[in-house]
């Protein structure tokens, strides 16, 4: 029963770490929209915006590879 425990809680930490590894890809395509929108905006404020988004972005997402790095997420 023990080996079935150990098993369990492998998998879901492996689970974790690859939810968590979607969610920083996903960022990522996110961030590269904001970039794009960059060069296409002509209007200050526009480009404000996406500069703010494209900040909040990379701070989410250098927190969420500190987690993946961790053994936060891995149960071990």
């Amino acid at each position: 029963m023990n080996s079935y425990n150990d098993i369990s809680n492998t998998v879901e930490a492996n689970y974790n770490q690859f939810v968590l590894a979607t969610s920083i890809q996903q960022d990522l395509m996110d961030e590269a929209i904001s970039l794009r929108n960059l060069l296409i905006y002509q209007e200050e404020d526009s480009i404000q915006r996406e500069v703010t988004r494209l900040e909040e972005q990379n701070e989410r997402i250098a927190e969420k590879i500190a987690r993946l790095g961790t053994k936060e997420n891995t149960k071990e």
